[in-house]
């Protein structure tokens, strides 16, 4: 692949289902290893954005993860007194706690 842009990263990381990946795997491992080191600036870039698609995983160098922010925020405040948290206790606590 010729000319490797941040748009063409962003854009596989956000295909790729879960787990870790390491930066010579992005785009199926078709870059020119001549190109390694724009792929880990723009790798770091994307990292360090305003809003993140991936983070390091910290223990290995150039492993990534991808974040799911398809998670929406909960409004725990605001929630009635008298329903039920679906909050799952051990040992039959729910019996004698009410979340």
């Amino acid at each position: 692949m010729p000319d490797v842009t941040r748009k063409d990263i962003e854009d596989w990381i956000g295909t790729i289902p879960t787990g870790e990946f390491h930066y010579k795997e992005v785009l199926d491992g078709q870059i020119d290893p001549n190109s390694f080191g724009l792929l880990r600036k723009y790798m770091h870039d994307i990292c360090n954005a305003k809003e993140p698609i991936c983070e390091s995983v910290g223990r290995r160098d150039g492993y990534y993860i991808a974040i799911d922010n398809h998670a929406q925020p909960l409004d725990w405040q605001n929630v009635g007194s008298k329903v039920d948290s679906g909050l799952v206790l051990p040992f039959e606590l729910r019996k004698y706690v009410f979340i």
